[in-house]
Parts: C-alpha cells; sequence; structure tokens
C-alpha cells in the first residue's frame, strides 16, 4: 500500500486517482500551506508522513501524521517557536531570526525534548495522551503522538447549553486530577490546564494533552519564557521569577472546573490581586455544589500560593471527600458513551482535534485566533481504512446477576469493599453492582489487593495496589523457578467479577484457564510463576484475547508460538523461561519485553521484522552471536542486558551496534563484561547509565565520552580506579551516581560533580586487581600490609620487568609530576635514560653464540601472565616479559607503551592486531611504540605490521614468518631481527623502505639472496649464516662488496662464495668469520682493512694462516682462532695482538 496516496488531512487511504478523500471531502489540489509549515508528504526520522498543520500555537505547529512503520495515524508536534524562528517555503530546515538568541532557542528546544520524555515516562497513564516518540531533525524537535478520537471538554460544554452540571464534571474529571497525583509526584507540572487541553474521548475517558506548552525553562540564565492562558494560569506564572508547582495546576484545574459549570471564564489571575470579582458559582446558578464542595473549588482558586491547596490530592480530598469511593455509572454516564461516539470525527491530538459543527468546523483544543481557516467543512463520513475503529466494551448498561464469591476471595473482598464505603454486613451477599465495579486484583505472597474502576472504565490508581505486571518497582524478574509450587489457584474464582481488566497471580499453580472466557474485558493477565506449559499459552490464547499485557515468566514453556494470534499485546514478560525463540512473535506491535534469563540464543533473526520496529523497553537475554539488531530498532528507548551469580565471568559482550540506537534514554548492564562502552558517546538523549558489576575499568571510560545529558549513573562492582577519565566536570545534569565496590583512592573529582545523591563505600586497594604483580608492588613500595596503593603511586611506575618469575620495577623519581617530566623529557629528546640499566634486553642471547641448539632456547612458564593488568599504570611506557605464557593483549593498545618485549610468550596470530595498534602514530613523535621484542614465538604472519609507522626496532626471531611485505613501508627501522624464520624465502621487501635507514640487520638461518643488503648504504652491524647445531647455509657475498660502511660483519654457519667481496668493506671493525669452511688462501679477503680492531675464524679447519698479512691490519687488537688445526702462532711474536684458542686446536682436521 503507498502511503504518499493517503489523504493529507485525515490519513485516510485513497485511491491514485482520486483527487478528493472519499472520507472527509478534502482536495489537495486546491490546498495551498503555510509558507513556513513542513509541506505535506514530507518524511521525518524515514518512518512519520507529515500531513497537514492541525493548528499553530506560540511554541509548535501540530501536523496530522502517518507511521510508515506501525500503519497508524499520529500527531507530529514541531518545536517552531513563533517570532523566534523561520523556514523557507519548500524547505525543511528551521533557522533563527537575525538578531535573535540563538541559544535561548536551543535552550527552548532542549526543554520541549525533555517534556515529551518526561510524559513518556507515564505512557501506561490512562489519563495521558501517549508520546510515541521524539527527536531531532531540520535543527528543531518533534514529538510524535497518539492518536486519539475525541472532543476537548470546551467544545463538549457548547454542544450542552455552553455549560455542564458538577456532578457531572466532577465524574468527568476524577481521573485527570488523579492523574495530575501521580504527575506531580514524579515533580512533573501540567502548567497548562484548560477546558481546550482536556479531550473526551469517543469512549468516555478523559486525558491530558499538550504538556509544556506553558512554560520554557532556561536553568542558566535563570529566566522563563511565557505563554499565559488568561483565566487559568495562577498569578506566580505571570511572572518571570515565580516559583511554580503542584499548586499551580491545582489552580488551573479549578478554573477550569469553575469554567464547566458556570459557563464563564474566570477573571485573569492579576486581575484578582486587589478587588477580586470573581463570583461563586453558586450565585452564578450552580445548584448541585454543596457548600464544602464550593469552599473547596474557591480555596483552589486563591490568588496567593500559601492560601492554595498545595497538592492535587488535597485538592481532591476538598471536591470528592476523603477516601471517597469511585462511584458506579450512572444511566447519564451510559448514555453519554454512546452519545459521544456518535459525535466525534477520528482526527490528531497534541494542539487540537477537529470537531464539526453544521458548516463550521471548530478546532478543538487551540485559541480562536488559532483555527485553521483551511478545516474542511464537512464532518468525514468514514474514518481512514486502516485507522482502529473499535472502542473498547463500555461497561454494561445494567448491572449483572450476582454470581456466588468463592471463598478464597470472598473474606479480602469483604474489608476491602468495607474500608472503601461499601458497608456490607457479614450475613449480607456482596452485591452485584459491588462486584461489577472490580477493575482488578492481584494475589502476591498471600496478599490479595484489590482496585475499582473508575467511571470512565479504567482501573483506579491506589497506593495499595500496585498497577505494573511485576513484583515489586523493579521490573526485573527474579528466577524464583526452583521455589516449589506448593497452593493452587482456580481461575474460575475471579468469574464473578465481570468487567475484571486486570489478574495477577504470583508462585501459585493455576488451573481452569479456560474461565478467562468469563473474562471479557481482560486485558492485563500476570501468571508469573504458576506452572505453565505450551498447552496453557493455546487456552490462553483462545479465550483472552484482547491482551495487551502478559507476564508468563517463571515457567517451564520453551515455545510463545501459541501467542502469535494476540494481536492486541504491547507488553510481554517470558522471563526466566526455556523460550528459545521470538520469531513467531515477528508481526506483532510490542513495546515492552522482558526476555532475561531465557535459552533463546540469537536476537538478530528479528531484523527486519515488525516487532523489532515496534519495541521500546526490551529486557534483552545475553546473547553470543551479537546484538545488531540493536542498532536497527527506531523506537528503542530503554535496553536491559543483566546477567547474575551464574554467569560465565568470562563472556565480554560487544555493544558497540547500540550506537545507532539514538533514541535511548535508559541502559543498564550487569554482571557480564563489556568490550568497551565507546558507543555510549553517539547516544545524546541517554540519560541513565547503569554498567555495573562487568568488569568496567577507568581505561575503558576515558576511551569513551560520555552523554552529557546523563542524570543518572552506576558503575558499581567494577574495576575503576580513577575518576578522572569520568570528566564530571562536563555532566552538569547528572543527579545520582555510584561508584561502590571499585578500587578508588582518590575523590577530589567529586568536587565537580552536580550529584545531590552519591554512593562510594566498599573501596579496595587497587592491588588486590594485579595478582602476583600486585603483591611484588607492594614490597617494592615497602608499603605496610593495611595501607592502600594510590593511583599516584600506580602513575609512578614507567617500567615493568617480568623475567622467569622476577619483577622489576622502574620508577620515575626526580619529579612526582608526570607531565613535567614528559615535558622535560621532550627537551632533551630521550625517552630512555631511564631504562638504560636495560639495554642489553633487546639483543638476542642467542645472537652470537656459537653453534647454538635447541637446548639453549628457554623455557615457558606455563602459569598465565594477565597483560590486562598494566592498565591500571597509566604511564606505563617499558614493559618487559619473558619465558611465560601471554594473555590478555587486548590491553595492549590502551597502554602508551614505546618499548615492549614480549619474548618466548606464546603468542599467536590472533594477538597480532592488539600489538600492531599499539600507539598507532597520531603525528605526536613521543607518543609511538619505538621498540618492539617478538621473538620465539608462533607467529605466523605480520599482516597490520604496516601501521607502527613509528618503529625504530624489531625482533621477530624464531617464529614462523614467511612474508616480509608488511614490512615494506616502514620507514624509521634500524634494528631488524629476522633470524631463524625459515619459511622466509626474499628479503626484497626491506630493499623498499629501510634501504636507507636499516643499521643494524640480524638474519641468521635464511638462505635467501642478498642482493638487496647490498643496497643498504647505512648499515652498520650485518649477522648472516645459520650455525643452529653448526647448520651451514650457502650464501653469495659478492652482493655485499658495496658496503663500504659496514663495521660488524657476523657470518656463522655459511658456505661462503665470493667471500673476496669482503676486500671492499674497508669500513669494517669486526670480522666475525665462524665455521664458514675458510681455508688460509681465502684468508687474503681480509687483509687491508685500516680500522679492524677484532677478527674471528673459530671453527674453520684452517691449517695455516699464511694468507693473512698483519701489516695490512694496523689495528688489529684481537683474534679468536678456536677450533682449528694451527700449529704455528709465530707470526703474532712481538705484537700488541690477542690470540684466543691457541690451545683449542686439533691436528686432526
Amino acid at each position: 500500500m503507498d502511503d504518499q496516496n493517503r489523504c493529507m488531512r485525515c490519513m485516510g487511504q485513497k485511491d491514485s486517482q482520486q483527487e478528493t478523500c472519499p472520507a472527509c471531502g478534502f482536495s489537495e489540489k486546491d490546498f495551498v500551506p503555510e509558507k513556513h509549515h513542513l509541506q505535506p508528504h514530507t518524511i521525518l526520522k524515514g518512518q512519520y508522513l507529515v500531513g497537514c498543520a492541525l493548528g499553530e500555537g506560540g511554541f509548535g505547529i501540530t501536523y496530522i501524521g502517518w507511521d510508515m512503520f506501525l500503519h497508524i495515524p499520529v500527531a507530529i508536534k514541531e518545536y517552531f517557536p513563533s517570532g523566534v524562528v523561520i523556514r523557507d517555503q519548500g524547505q525543511h530546515t528551521v533557522s533563527v531570526f537575525a538578531g535573535k538568541d540563538e541559544e535561548s532557542f536551543l535552550q527552548g528546544r532542549s526543554s520541549f525534548f525533555r517534556e515529551a520524555q518526561k510524559v513518556a515516562k507515564f505512557d501506561n497513564n490512562v489519563g495521558v495522551v501517549s508520546v510515541k516518540n521524539c527527536f531531532l531533525e531540520n535543527g528543531t524537535a518533534y514529538i510524535i503522538m497518539e492518536y486519539i478520537s475525541g472532543i476537548n471538554l470546551g467544545a463538549y460544554a457548547e454542544l450542552h447549553g455552553g455549560k455542564l452540571t458538577f456532578t457531572e464534571t466532577l465524574k468527568l474529571l476524577r481521573t485527570p486530577i488523579l492523574t495530575l497525583e501521580e504527575l506531580h509526584r514524579a515533580s512533573t507540572w501540567h502548567r497548562d490546564i484548560s477546558p481546550e487541553n482536556l479531550m473526551l474521548t469517543k469512549d468516555g475517558k478523559v486525558k491530558l494533552i499538550d504538556f509544556g506548552s506553558a512554560m520554557e525553562s532556561d536553568r542558566e540564565k535563570k529566566t522563563r519564557v511565557l505563554m499565559i492562558r488568561a483565566g487559568y494560569s495562577p498569578v506566580e506564572m505571570y511572572s518571570s521569577t515565580g516559583e511554580d508547582g503542584p499548586y499551580s495546576d491545582v489552580y488551573s484545574m479549578a478554573a477550569t472546573i469553575y469554567k464547566l459549570i458556570t459557563g464563564v471564564t474566570p477573571p485573569p489571575a492579576t486581575d484578582r490581586l486587589d478587588n477580586d470579582p470573581l463570583v461563586p458559582p453558586s450565585a452564578l446558578g450552580v445548584k448541585d455544589i454543596s457548600h464544602a464542595q464550593e469552599a473547596a473549588l474557591l480555596k483552589g482558586m486563591a490568588v496567593q500560593v500559601k492560601s492554595r491547596y498545595q497538592t492535587m490530592e488535597e485538592f481532591f480530598d476538598g471536591l470528592y471527600g476523603k477516601n471517597a469511593p469511585a462511584p458506579a455509572p450512572s444511566q447519564h454516564q451510559k448514555r453519554l458513551l454512546i452519545g459521544i461516539a456518535a459525535l466525534l470525527v477520528l482526527i490528531m491530538v497534541g494542539v487540537g482535534v477537529l470537531l464539526g459543527r453544521g458548516s463550521q468546523s471548530v478546532l478543538v483544543g487551540l485559541a480562536p485566533t488559532e483555527i485553521p481557516t483551511d478545516a474542511p467543512t464537512e464532518i468525514p463520513t468514514a474514518l481512514p481504512t486502516e485507522a482502529p475503529t473499535e472502542a473498547p466494551t463500555a461497561i454494561p448498561t445494567e448491572a449483572p446477576t450476582a454470581t456466588p464469591v468463592p471463598s478464597a476471595v470472598e473474606t479480602a473482598l469483604r474489608d476491602f469493599l468495607n474500608a472503601n464505603g461499601c458497608a456490607i454486613a457479614a450475613d449480607e451477599a456482596i452485591p452485584a453492582d459491588a462486584l461489577a465495579r472490580i477493575g482488578g486484583v492481584r494475589l502476591l505472597e498471600g496478599n490479595i489487593d484489590f482496585t475499582f474502576l473508575t467511571d470512565e472504565g479504567e482501573l483506579e490508581y491506589r497506593d495499595s495496589f500496585y498497577m505494573n505486571p511485576w513484583r515489586r518497582d523493579d521490573s526485573q524478574t527474579p528466577d524464583v523457578r526452583g521455589e516449589a509450587l506448593t497452593t493452587e489457584m482456580n481461575l474460575s474464582d475471579f468469574a464473578c467479577f465481570p468487567n475484571l481488566q486486570y489478574l495477577g497471580v504470583w508462585d501459585k499453580r493455576v488451573t481452569n484457564l479456560d474461565a478467562l472466557s468469563k473474562l471479557p474485558r481482560l486485558t492485563t493477565l500476570v501468571l508469573d510463576h504458576c506452572g505453565l506449559t505450551e498447552s496453557d499459552l493455546l487456552t490462553i490464547a483462545q479465550h483472552a484475547p484482547l491482551l495487551t499485557t502478559l507476564n508468563i515468566s517463571n515457567s517451564g514453556i520453551t515455545s510463545v508460538a501459541a501467542l502469535a494470534s494476540l494481536t492486541k499485546l504491547e507488553r510481554l514478560m517470558i522471563s526466566n523461561t526455556g523460550v528459545t525463540t521470538l520469531t513467531p512473535l515477528a508481526n506483532l506491535t510490542i513495546r515492552q519485553l522482558m526476555t532475561e534469563n531465557t535459552a533463546i540464543v540469537s536476537i538478530n533473526e528479528l531484523r527486519g521484522t515488525r516487532l523489532a520496529k515496534c519495541i521500546r523497553q526490551w529486557n534483552c537475554p545475553i546473547v553470543t552471536d551479537g546484538y545488531d539488531l540493536l542498532g536497527e530498532m527506531p523506537q528503542l528507548e530503554e535496553v536491559t542486558i543483566n546477567g547474575d551469580e551464574s554467569t560465565d565471568k568470562s563472556l565480554v559482550l560487544d555493544l558497540s551496534p547500540l550506537a545507532n540506537a539514538q533514541n535511548l534514554v535508559w541502559l543498564d548492564v550487569g554482571h557480564v563484561g563489556v568490550q568497551d562502552i565507546n558507543f555510549v558517546s553517539r547516544l545524546p538523549n541517554l540519560r541513565y547509565l547503569l554498567i555495573a558489576t562487568s568488569n568496567l575499568t577507568s581505561m575503558m571510560i576515558g576511551e569513551a565520552t560520555l552523554p552529557e545529558n546523563l542524570a543518572y549513573i552506576d558503575f558499581g562492582g567494577n574495576r575503576i580506579t580513577s575518576l578522572e577519565e569520568l570528566h564530571l566536570e562536563r555532566l552538569q545534569k547528572l543527579e545520582y551516581i555510584s561508584l561502590h565496590a571499585n578500587f578508588i583512592t582518590d575523590f577530589s573529582p567529586l568536587e565537580q560533580c552536580t550529584a545531590t545523591e552519591t554512593w562510594i563505600t566498599d573501596q579496595h586497594s587497587p592491588d588486590m586487581l594485579m595478582g602476583w604483580l600486585g603483591t611484588s608492588l607492594r614490597e617494592a613500595l615497602n608499603l605496610p600490609p593495611k595501607a592502600f596503593i594510590t593511583q599516584k603511586m600506580l602513575d609512578n611506575v614507567i617500567g615493568v620487568t617480568v623475567r622467569d618469575g622476577e619483577i622489576e620495577w622502574v620508577f620515575y623519581e626526580e619529579q612526582k609530576n608526570h607531565d613535567a617530566w614528559q615535558r622535560r623529557e621532550r627537551e632533551v629528546n630521550n625517552w630512555g635514560k631511564y631504562i638504560d640499566k636495560y639495554s642489553d634486553n633487546w639483543s638476542d642471547p642467542l645472537f652470537l653464540m656459537p653453534n647454538p641448539t635447541d637446548a639453549d632456547l628457554p623455557t615457558m612458564n606455563p602459569d598465565l601472565f594477565d597483560l590486562s593488568e598494566l592498565q591500571y599504570f597509566r604511564h606505563l611506557h617499558y614493559f618487559q616479559l619473558r619465558n611465560q605464557q601471554a594473555e590478555g593483549t587486548w590491553v595492549l593498545p590502551k597502554l602508551p607503551i614505546h618499548w615492549l618485549i614480549l619474548s618466548n610468550c606464546g603468542l599467536t596470530d590472533a594477538d597480532m592486531p592488539y600489538i600492531t595498534a599499539i600507539n598507532v602514530d597520531d603525528g605526536d613523535r613521543y607518543n609511538e611504540l619505538y621498540s618492539l621484542n617478538l621473538g620465539n614465538n608462533a607467529i605466523t604472519s605480520l599482516s597490520g605490521m604496516e601501521r607502527l609507522a613509528t618503529l625504530n626496532v624489531l625482533l621477530v626471531q624464531r617464529n614462523s614468518i614467511s612474508d616480509l611485505s608488511p614490512l615494506s613501508d616502514l620507514t624509521r627501522i634500524h634494528l631488524l631481527n629476522i633470524s631463524w624464520n625459515p619459511a622466509i624465502t626474499s628479503i626484497e621487501p626491506l630493499a623498499q623502505g629501510m634501504r636507507e635507514t636499516l643499521v643494524n640487520l640480524d638474519m641468521a638461518g635464511l638462505a635467501v639472496d642478498l642482493t638487496p643488503v647490498g643496497g643498504m648504504e647505512n648499515l652498520d652491524h650485518l649477522r648472516i649464516g645459520d650455525d643452529w647445531n653448526s647448520h651451514r647455509i650457502a650464501l653469495d657475498l659478492a652482493p655485499l662488496s658495496g658496503l663500504t660502511g659496514l663495521k660488524y660483519l657476523h657470518v656463522l654457519g655459511a658456505k661462503v662464495d665470493n667471500v673476496e667481496a669482503i676486500s671492499s668493506m674497508s669500513g669494517l671493525i669486526c670480522i666475525n668469520l665462524q665455521n664458514c669452511g675458510l681455508t688460509s688462501a681465502k684468508l687474503t679477503a681480509l687483509n687491508g682493512h685500516p680500522l679492524t680492531t677484532e677478527i674471528n675464524l673459530e671453527r674453520n679447519f684452517l691449517r695455516t694462516l699464511d694468507g693473512l698479512d698483519l701489516s695490512t691490519l694496523p689495528q688489529l687488537k684481537e683474534i679468536a682462532l678456536d677450533g682449528n688445526a694451527i700449529s704455528d702462532f709465530s707470526m703474532f711474536d712481538g705484537t700488541a695482538i690477542t690470540v684466543y684458542g691457541q690451545d683449542w686446536q686439533n691436528t686432526a682436521y
């Protein structure tokens, strides 16, 4: 169906060929919208089709709209303060007029947005128009609201001669007054109550509309922008410095009642300050108001705040009498339900509702000056084809015949009725009309609680009756499946309540579910821990088809397929069950879903379904195939993912898809690890962030930017050591923060926190996070047993060496201020001056060992070393771990590491993505990974190494590497060790990036073409050959003849060709040719080296040194000749040359 073919006035479906709407007679062809209005057919957020404007007030414009996902009509309210902003015709984006205060506009927009968020929290309240969504777009804010068929009370009174009786008015306003009580308890005021903002629906209910339009707060400037409704706004609303409160709504409600019963608009509050002209209702002919009720009404309208009722509850008691029961519906009220339905036209509410009267249309809910001039002139003859047309079942016109009350509920019911004004003698049967008034029953923990139905047919709010379908205020469902069900509850016991809407049973085995057919008005059913099976679900779906809320948690069910027919279902709780998939629910429009602790293994199977597009609040199961779906749910506002003590502690969730959940307001994660919280940086509407007992660390917090709108933070039970990373000075809206049971030692950052409530108890010493590493640190610091290690102490650690089970610490001691130290080190350009004593650690211990064997390799300690323990050292620049199995390499990119040794640690290719992400060059030459030693591991690929552009030193000897191409672009390497990686067959990539920079090259064990080495003009040290187990490889030295700057040449274990190439290496200081099969004739290549001070010719089968001319080696100081067969050393007589190995000759060679 093409949504663009909908009527832009009533959202009814048209044929593509029809110009005039068959439902309302509107012709788009003749319609010219206001220039500054959004044009019809505009689409917002990819979901909402915008129709004609219904009306325009001081703060905004309201349009009729269509939700293209849910296929329902909606009202769209746009923040568009008159005289402040402008929008050119045909454009969407709003801009502030030149010369106007843009900051005030932005603050007003935020306040507009906050009002929607506040009201949305009362979504389940029958007295409030539902807010479906709110978002920012086109430079302004939008609120998507409920579709209602109705008439405002002002227009309704006009239809009845301009006024109503006091009795009827009290019946109509009972629910709105009780609703305001609930809103006031949450510190939310309406601020604009009037007959025009009270909507009477076609089924006789009265709802409050248009929250927040009367006042927008500017918190920073302490000023307010006011919109006054003369006659209804109290005197404090006229002042920019006045303090409004619950008493302000009391005044407006009292003034509304006055208008409805007298037909006279009260004088403006400012006109009543001196000589009050207000005439009491009785003097204006109101006959059905008692003296006490009139006194209560006038007290509610007292000009001075101190003389007025302070709460709506006090006002209610004054009008209705304390503990006043909900009266049974009168015959007039029953007829009213039928009559209203005949009068009304389905249209959008938000700012107003269209009501046709003869040839004139009135926009109910707007001031007369705001009536659109282009309103249709006829009442639509039909509803939009896809708009909901069913009205809830009305209260029966006659009280039903009394049904005997089962003894299981009779005693509690009598006590309830007697306590609420329905005196029934002990020997008297409970009358049928009393049973018909019962709207809700809850059975929990041995108690039976009841509530009445209001005159409007809705559940009456009572402190003693908890409306929500869960056990207590917390919506998370405790797992009680292991508790035995010792009692039964026969559902036929509730058949005596013909109008029952809410039935809740906990912890009893229920029987006779067929009796649900005797409860035709039932919309909420709770059977939590009641022994349900799949067959019971079929019975529920068959006999309670109108359910909107269903709680079947703590049961043995494994499938919800039977619930697919419950098309009206909006809230579903299946927590603590064996359900494995949600796909049977894919076509339902559930908005609140509780599925924690189920057997569901995937939620991504719901991608693209109607269900995924509707859910606003979801208690998610813990799944292992990812949470991609959460980023694709346009309505999602609240997410809870909680494990418990039995949850696998090694499980770490990737919640990054939540970065796309732009409407998210609430996130609660607990008892399960999180990979990071970077995604919260992209959630501007997030207000409540709870990540408790999830291994959250200061480092993880520091990598994210917490949203500035946060009001509530719970980071309790984590691994946080520092508060600096929270940047509390940014969170100026924070009201509550919990940091209990962490490892924090410095709470001074809380001085910048705006929260009025904090919880910081049960802190632990940070060294408890580090196992034996922490124990060693305590010893190194010489701390008393009960003393805490502070974050400052941790920040003073700049180097750690863990070698063969021994730990050494390097502290910065000259200056305690790390930032000052960093600046000083930059000045001298010498990061390493405090670790010079560890410089030998960068060499390979087998670098020049003759004839090394596997027995010379160090053994690896299999005890795991968890590198994540290093994250608490925020200034750690040097770390060495040798000969011990390592885990937790994920932490390495998060550390300011400059020198890293992980030798013989069991590393594999799986660790390389983390290693190659360490201090990737960000333009700061002092924030770089300088040296890396990964020798003696099981690495096969260097993929990703190209990212380490700042690397100067790299050791990867004794791995299983074959491809060196990832190193080809590393232009700063000056020391490279690739020895004993036998799969390497070419070193050509080294000639590309390192041709000019490489100074030290160790490539033992590689039988490769040396041509690329010959072009390395700055090479200073070179180690080639093999010699492992005395093995020799064939090498042609001819390509090296151009290395005139080479100072140290080490060839061990090689069958050398073209040894004469050494003759041209005039800069050699050390010539090391061991196990190379040299003969005396080849020694001539060593002559003519004026700088050479050391020659090593061990294990070469030499019998004489006849080819060696000492006169051409003027600087020679030492010569090693072990392992040859030389008998004559006389050539060294009279020289200063030290000869090693004269006693280690074997003449048998």
